[in-house]
């Protein structure tokens, strides 16, 4: 996301935390799409923070949070391939990486949305929608398989496959509906979700209704998330060189 206060992805034997950082957007705005191999959009969109409240989602990229990461097509050769065996000097080279190679983290992503009030009287959140801007077949060109790690624990979810996505909680209650958020000038609360993907490719944007000390119902976006279930087989597979940086082809078709 443009405007993000900080990148940081994970891959190899790096082990950190990675956070895509985005402010509130005026309402109405879209990401837009990158149709260039069939991929999904990187996450980036200008950032303008809403007069009551200002939201940031932060995105874990780490082992903990994703299955690795998958490619449009197939990777064996080229530019790419040789950064991808040579690994990421920096966490921050992953975004590019994928943007270019046209590709998204796997199965699962652990998001934290991080709310501050900015008036008075207080804003109240009133619930976070999920809308898919594109959906698409799994990318089944390449998989990138980190070192493993047990997976994160989260108690609100969100399952992309379903009908209508939704941030439930370990009851399957939408997490909002049954809770009041309410946020003075320089309060700050939290909530991680866990997104899944199975059967496709997703690309969303996530819809924070919130009420404003005035009364008015307000909606305000954070767009450019993307993720993919994993596909039966792929044309190469790279696996992590953990302990030592960088990734090694193991298969290709």
């Amino acid at each position: 996301m443009t405007g993000r206060r900080a990148t940081a992805w994970v891959g190899g034997a790096v082990a950190a935390a990675a956070a895509i950082t985005a402010g509130l957007l005026a309402a109405g705005h879209r990401g837009t799409p990158d149709t260039r191999h069939g991929s999904l959009p990187r996450p980036g969109a200008a950032a303008t923070a809403g007069p009551a409240l200002t939201a940031e989602a932060i995105a874990d990229y780490s082992p903990a949070s994703v299955n690795g990461f998958a490619l449009h097509d197939p990777l064996t050769g080229g530019p790419d391939a040789s950064v991808l065996r040579a690994g990421p000097r920096t966490t921050a080279d992953w975004p590019a990486f994928l943007d270019r190679a046209g590709g998204s983290a796997r199965d699962r992503l652990t998001v934290t949305l991080v709310f501050t009030g900015n008036a008075e009287p207080a804003v109240r959140v009133t619930g976070v929608r999920v809308r898919l801007e594109r959906t698409a077949e799994v990318l089944a060109g390449t998989a990138i398989v980190p070192a493993a790690a047990d997976p994160a624990t989260v108690r609100v979810t969100c399952d992309l496959d379903d009908t209508t996505p939704a941030l439930t909680d370990d009851t399957g209650a939408d997490y909002f509906a049954t809770r009041r958020l309410e946020l003075r000038r320089g309060e700050r609360s939290t909530v991680t979700v866990g997104f899944t993907a199975r059967r496709a490719t997703y690309a969303w944007t996530l819809l924070v209704d919130h009420v404003d000390g005035a009364g008015t119902a307000r909606t305000a976006e954070i767009p450019g998330f993307r993720l993919t279930g994993s596909a039966p087989k792929y044309a190469a597979t790279y696996v992590d060189n953990a302990p030592a940086r960088g990734f090694s082809l193991s298969r290709r078709r």
